[in-house]
């Protein structure tokens, strides 16, 4: 499922337009961060539709991630919708 999660952090630099995921952090202190429940906000003009989904896509327990097929049905609505 950490495939899931760097697919959350994939389409947010794709919104970001090529942004540095956690700008400023260690990797270390981004972990930190993380497991305190830390998420990166929505990139701008980023669709709020999309932004739930990287939420979704970093669920901090592996379990709770969506899995690929429900991730195709959820960015293909997202793109219907647009």
């Amino acid at each position: 499922m950490c495939d899931v999660w760097s697919y959350g952090v994939l389409a947010w630099e794709i919104f970001s337009c090529g942004g540095t995921p956690y700008p400023g952090l260690s990797n270390s202190k981004a972990r930190e961060k993380i497991d305190s429940g830390y998420r990166m906000p929505a990139p701008e003009g980023t669709p709020p539709q999309l932004y739930e989904l990287m939420l979704q896509c970093w669920e901090y327990d592996p379990e709770k991630r969506p899995h690929f097929d429900e991730i195709y049905r959820l960015v293909d609505e997202i793109c219907s919708a647009v």
